[in-house]
C-alpha cells in the first residue's frame, strides 16, 4: 500500500509577509505499488480542468522522480485516449465523427437496474470555433427528458469551414442509427430500454437547416402556420402581424405542398415525428430572452423603437444602479450587470429580467401603457413557465396575442419580427410538451460551452474533441437514476447552524436568515420570514413568522395574486407570532425585491410544482 507521510525538514523557510520563522514540512511517498486511485484522481481532474496532455506529461514526471508513483510516462495511457478515432470525410472540405448514440445511452445508464422508457430531446446547433474564423462544430447533442441530472450527450459532431453543405448526408449517420433504437431499444446491463423522440430544441437557423425551409426571416418563413410576411424596408427584415393563420400539418409537409416554404429535401421525414410539431420554436432562450426581452430592453434604453419610452441619461443611471444592488436568491446564480454592459448580458441575465427583476423595476421607468403592455408578456410567460399554472394556459395564450396586437400599436408594425410571431405558438407546444422549461436549450448551449473549453492549439480539431469527449466518458462516476431523477417530493437535505445563521437546503431550494433568502409562501398564502428549523418528533418544522399586510403587486391584467405574487410596506412589516410549518405546507420559495417602500414578492419559478400548487 503506498502512503503519504509528513516528515519534518531541517531547514526553515520565512513565511512571506511575516516576521516569523516556520519550520516546513515535505511531503514523502512511502513507495509501494501503483495506487489506481492517484490515475483516477489525476484522469478526473485534467478533465475537469481541460489540462492539455502536455501538462499531465509532465506532471507524471514530476511525480515519478519525486515520490515513485510509477505512473504511465505517457498521458494517453492516463486519460485511457483512444487508439483510433474514425472520422469521415464529408463534401465541402468537413468531416464527421460518429460516437453513437447506443454508446452515449450505454455509459448514461450504465446503473440501470431495471427496463426502462425514456423520451430524447434532440439539439442540432453551429459552434464558432474561434470568433476570428469561419471554422465551426456541428455537434449532435441529445437529453433524456426523464432524468434531469443527466448531461447532454454527443452523439456526433461534424466540423468544417462552414455549416455542413448537407443536411442529408450530415445527419444520415445518426438517423440510420436511430431509427434501428426507435424500433428495437437498446440493452443496457441485460434490461431492455425503449426510447423515442421527444422534440428537437434549437434555434432558428438549425431549425430551417435541419427542416430545409427557408430561413426564419423569409416571407413564408414560420414553422408553425401559413402567415405571410411583409418586408419592411426600415426594420430591413421580415414582419409578421397576422397571428391567425392556418396551422401547418405533418401531412401536407411531407407531400411537399408547402412549394414557397419548403427549399429542401429534409432527412427528418425518415423519422416518426410531426414534421411541424415536434421542432419546437418555444426555446426560452432564443425567443424570449435573447429575443423579445432583448430587443424591449434595447428599444427603451436607445428610443430605438419608440421616443416616448426612451430613458434619460438619468433614468439610465438610476435602472443600473438598482440592478447592480440587486441581490439574488442562492438559486439564481448570476448578479445583475449595469445597462452600461447590456450588450454583453448573457441569457440568464435577461431571464432573470424577464421573470423577476422588470416587473419591479419597469413600474417606475416606463410609460403606464408600456409598462402595462410588458405586464400582459410577463404574465403569460409566467402561466407557460410552470405546471402550477396549467389550468390558466387558455389565459395565456390570449394574453401572448394581446400582446403581439399591442406590441404594432406601441412600437409599430416594423417590429414586429418572427420571434414576436413566434409567441403566438407558445401555448400550443406548451401544452403539448410541458412547461417552457423543459424545451429550454440552457443544458445544450451549457454543454456546448463545455465542448468549446477542450480545445488546445494544434492540428485536427476534431480528433482533439473526439479525444477529450472520449476521456471525458471514461473518467467519469456512474450516475445513479435516482440522483439524476428530479423528485417532487420535497425534503430536507441539509441543516447547517451557526451562531449568527441557521441554513436549511431542500431539494429544491436553500433557505437561511439572510435578507434575499428568508421568504416563503405556505399552502394557505401567507408569506414567512423564516428564522429556524426545529424537529418535531419524526419531521422537520420550519420555524417563522407569517407577513400580516400583504396585498395584490397589480390587477390588470388579473390580480396579481392569482399567480401568488404580492406586495407589502418595507417601513413597517406586521407579523404573527412565531409558528412552526411542516416542509409540506410549503407552496414555494419567494424572490423578494425592495421597491420604495415596498417589498414585492415573487414565487421563484422552478419551486412551485404541480403537486405543491
Amino acid at each position: 500500500m503506498c502512503n503519504v507521510v509528513m516528515q519534518r525538514s531541517p531547514e526553515r523557510c520565512f513565511s512571506q509577509g511575516s516576521n516569523n520563522w516556520s519550520t516546513s514540512y515535505e511531503m514523502v511517498w512511502s513507495g509501494g505499488p501503483l495506487s489506481t486511485n492517484l490515475v483516477s484522481a489525476i484522469r478526473n481532474w485534467s478533465t475537469e480542468f481541460h489540462i492539455s496532455q502536455a501538462a499531465i506529461k509532465s506532471l507524471a514526471g514530476i511525480l515519478n522522480t519525486h515520490m515513485n508513483s510509477n505512473l504511465p510516462a505517457d498521458a494517453r495511457t492516463i486519460m485511457k485516449t483512444p487508439r483510433n478515432i474514425n472520422i469521415t470525410e464529408m463534401s465541402n472540405n468537413g468531416s464527421y465523427w460518429h460516437q453513437g448514440l447506443e454508446n452515449c445511452l450505454a455509459k448514461a445508464l450504465e446503473q440501470l437496474d431495471r427496463p426502462l422508457s425514456i423520451s430524447l430531446n434532440i439539439n442540432i446547433d453551429g459552434l464558432p470555433v474561434h470568433k476570428s474564423s469561419t471554422k465551426n462544430f456541428w455537434p449532435i447533442l441529445c437529453k433524456i427528458h426523464e432524468y434531469p441530472g443527466i448531461p447532454p450527450m454527443a452523439v456526433g459532431i461534424y466540423y468544417g469551414t462552414s455549416k455542413p453543405k448537407s443536411a442529408t448526408e450530415f445527419l444520415t449517420p445518426f438517423i440510420d442509427e436511430l431509427l434501428g433504437i426507435l424500433e428495437t431499444g437498446v440493452i443496457v446491463n441485460g434490461h431492455s430500454v425503449s426510447v423515442r423522440i421527444r422534440c428537437f430544441i434549437c434555434d432558428s437557423p438549425a431549425r430551417s437547416f435541419i427542416k430545409g425551409v427557408i430561413n426564419f426571416n423569409g416571407k413564408h418563413g414560420c414553422l408553425k402556420c401559413t402567415t405571410k410576411g411583409k418586408y419592411s424596408h426600415t426594420a430591413n427584415t421580415v414582419v409578421f402581424s397576422q397571428t391567425n393563420a392556418a396551422a401547418r400539418t405533418d401531412e401536407k409537409f411531407r407531400n411537399k405542398e408547402y412549394p414557397e416554404h419548403q427549399r429542401s429535401d429534409t432527412p427528418l421525414v425518415r423519422l416518426p415525428i410531426d414534421m411541424i410539431e415536434d421542432i419546437i420554436v418555444s426555446d426560452a432562450l432564443h425567443l424570449l430572452e435573447l429575443g423579445v426581452m432583448r430587443r424591449l430592453l434595447n428599444g427603451w434604453r436607445t428610443g430605438s423603437m419608440t421616443k416616448r419610452a426612451k430613458w434619460s441619461s438619468t433614468e439610465k443611471a438610476e435602472i443600473s444602479e438598482f440592478l447592480v444592488k440587486l441581490r439574488f436568491p442562492k438559486e439564481i446564480h448570476r448578479r445583475m450587470r449595469s445597462l452600461e454592459f447590456v450588450s454583453l448580458w448573457k441569457g440568464l441575465e435577461y431571464r432573470n429580467f424577464l421573470n423577476y427583476v422588470g416587473l419591479v423595476l419597469l413600474k417606475d421607468h416606463l410609460p403606464e401603457k408600456h409598462y402595462q403592455h410588458f405586464l400582459v408578456l410577463f404574465c403569460a410567460v409566467r402561466i407557460s413557465s410552470t405546471e402550477a399554472y396549467k389550468k390558466l394556459l387558455p389565459v395565456a395564450k390570449d394574453l401572448f396575442v394581446d400582446f403581439i396586437q399591442d406590441y404594432k400599436n406601441l412600437y409599430g408594425i416594423d417590429y414586429l419580427t418572427s420571434n414576436v410571431h413566434n409567441l403566438s405558438h407558445v401555448v400550443d407546444e406548451v401544452c403539448r410538451f410541458g412547461s417552457l422549461p423543459t424545451l429550454s436549450a440552457y443544458p445544450f448551449e451549457n454543454y456546448l460551452h463545455s465542448i468549446k473549453k477542450m480545445l488546445h492549439a494544434g492540428p485536427l480539431p476534431l480528433n482533439q474533441i473526439a479525444n477529450r469527449l472520449t476521456e471525458l466518458i471514461n473518467s467519469q462516476t456512474p450516475i445513479t437514476l435516482k440522483t439524476a431523477f428530479q423528485a417532487n417530493e420535497r425534503s430536507v437535505r441539509s441543516v447547517e447552524k451557526t451562531e449568527t445563521k441557521v441554513t436549511v437546503t431542500l431539494t429544491d431550494f436553500v433557505v437561511n436568515t439572510n435578507f434575499e433568502d428568508k421568504w416563503m409562501l405556505t399552502q394557505d398564502l401567507s408569506i414567512i420570514c423564516f428564522k429556524d428549523i426545529v424537529k418535531d418528533c419524526f419531521s422537520w418544522k420550519m420555524a417563522g413568522n407569517a407577513l400580516l399586510n400583504k396585498f395584490d403587486f397589480f390587477v390588470k391584467p388579473f390580480k396579481s395574486s392569482f399567480i401568488h405574487i404580492y406586495a407589502a410596506s418595507a417601513e413597517k412589516h406586521n407579523f404573527s407570532k412565531q409558528n412552526a410549518y411542516g416542509i409540506e405546507s410549503i407552496l414555494c420559495k419567494l424572490v423578494a425585491i425592495k421597491r420604495k417602500k415596498e417589498i414585492v414578492f415573487i414565487p421563484l419559478i422552478h419551486t412551485l410544482n404541480q403537486e405543491n400548487s
